[in-house]
């Protein structure tokens, strides 16, 4: 009866939340859905170095030296991509 409830609970709350974003225009929508698959895979990059190190038995130097080659070439397209910008 309480997971009934509250399953009762949480649909009148997203009916509610969602209700103030559907007059947002579609190019809107594939924005949000774009930021959230980019969350999604900088959220990997967390986990990466675990996969590298225990899956791929990588030794824990070159596990680090991928994710720091991997940040060098982030901040080189930021800053390549802020001056194609101007």
């Amino acid at each position: 009866m309480i997971y009934k409830l509250q399953i009762e609970i949480v649909t009148i709350w997203l009916k509610k939340y969602f209700r103030h974003y559907t007059g947002l225009p579609q190019a809107c929508w594939v924005n949000i859905f774009l930021l959230f698959i980019h969350s999604v895979v900088i959220s990997l990059c967390y986990f990466l170095p675990l996969y590298f190190v225990n899956k791929l038995h990588l030794d824990v130097r070159t596990a680090g030296m991928i994710i720091a080659c991997y940040g060098l070439g982030t901040m080189a397209g930021g800053v390549m991509g802020g001056g194609y910008s101007r």
